[in-house]
C-alpha cells in the first residue's frame, strides 16, 4: 500500500536546506522553513491558490570530508564483506581527500575530476587502481545526490575509466611441471594443501583465507565468493583430498594435545 503522510503534518522536511516542502507534478514546492507558516501555504495550494515566488534553495554547503565520512557510515550496511570493502573505500577516499584539501562538496567539478585522473597517471598508478579511484568517487557523488547532500551532482561519468591492458599470453610466467613438482617436494604440509588447492581449483590466495573446513564435504569444496557471493564448487583431486585429511588428523592431534594455536573446534580452523 501506498504509504500517506499524517492530515497534521503533510509536509516534508528538507534535511540539507532547512525547508518543508510538498511536490506538485513531479516538482517540488517549498514552503520555507517556518512549519506553521508552510502548512498555511500548503492549505491554499489545495485550494488552488498560489504560493509567493520561490526564492532560490540554498543547500547547505558541506565539505567532501564529511560527505565522504557519511557516505562510508551508510553505504557499510550495503556491504557483503564490509571490513574487507571498508579497507578498499578508506584508501581510495583518502587518497582523494589529500589531492583536495578543504573543498566542498558543490565546488567540485567534471573538470577538476579530469584534472584528478591525469595526476593519478602521471604519478604511475596502474589502470586498474585509477579506476578503483575513480569508481569510488562516483559512487560518493551518487550518494550525495540521492540524499539530497548537493541539488545536482557533477556528471562524473563524462570522466571515462581507463582501458586496462592485458598481458599478451605470451609474456605471462607459466610454471612447468617440474617446477610445480619441484615445489611441491619441498614444501611443508600447509604449503602443499595450498599449492594443490591452487591447481585443483583455481584458488588464489584470498579464497585459501577465505576457506574454511565447513566448505569441504565429500570430496568437494564450495565456497562462495567474496565479492560476487556467486557459488563456487569443485570435485578434490585423490591428492589434493589426501593432503587435506593429513591437515586435519595433524590438527586433531595437536588439539587433543591442547595446543595454545589450535581452537576446540576444528571446523573453526583455516585452511
Amino acid at each position: 500500500m501506498p504509504r500517506s503522510r499524517p492530515t497534521s503534518n503533510p509536509l516534508s522536511y528538507h534535511k540539507p536546506t532547512g525547508q518543508y516542502y510538498v511536490t506538485r507534478g513531479g516538482r517540488r514546492v517549498y514552503l520555507g522553513a517556518d512549519l506553521a507558516a508552510a502548512l498555511v501555504w500548503f492549505h491554499r495550494l489545495q485550494l488552488g491558490m498560489t504560493c509567493p515566488v520561490e526564492k532560490a534553495v540554498h543547500f547547505s554547503p558541506i565539505t567532501l570530508k564529511e560527505l565522504s565520512n557519511r557516505f562510508l557510515t551508510t553505504q557499510r550496511a550495503n556491504w557483503r564483506n564490509p571490513t574487507e570493502t571498508m579497507k578498499g573505500y578508506l584508501g581510495w577516499l583518502g587518497r582523494f581527500l589529500k589531492d583536495h584539501p578543504r573543498l566542498s562538496a558543490q565546488d567540485f567539478t567534471v573538470e577538476m575530476f579530469a584534472n584528478w585522473k591525469i595526476s593519478l597517471k602521471e604519478r604511475r598508478y596502474s589502470p586498474q587502481s585509477i579506476n578503483h579511484y575513480l569508481s569510488a568517487v562516483r559512487a560518493l557523488f551518487r550518494f550525495a545526490e540521492d540524499t539530497e547532500w548537493l541539488e545536482k551532482a557533477p556528471r562524473l561519468n563524462r570522466v571515462k575509466n581507463e582501458s586496462s591492458i592485458g598481458i599478451p599470453s605470451n609474456d605471462k610466467p607459466i610454471y612447468s611441471s617440474d617446477e610445480i613438482s619441484t615445489l611441491l617436494r619441498h614444501a611443508d604440509v600447509q604449503m602443499k594443501a595450498m599449492i594443490l588447492l591452487g591447481l585443483n581449483c583455481g584458488f588464489g590466495p584470498k579464497d585459501i583465507q577465505d576457506l574454511t573446513w565447513a566448505h569441504i564435504a565429500e570430496g568437494r569444496v564450495t565456497l562462495p565468493r567474496s565479492k560476487t557471493g556467486i557459488c563456487q564448487t569443485y570435485r578434490l583431486w585423490p591428492e589434493t583430498q589426501n593432503q587435506m585429511d593429513a591437515i586435519f588428523t595433524t590438527r586433531k592431534g595437536l588439539r587433543l594435545l591442547g595446543h595454545p594455536e589450535v581452537t576446540a573446534d576444528p571446523e573453526r580452523n583455516h585452511e
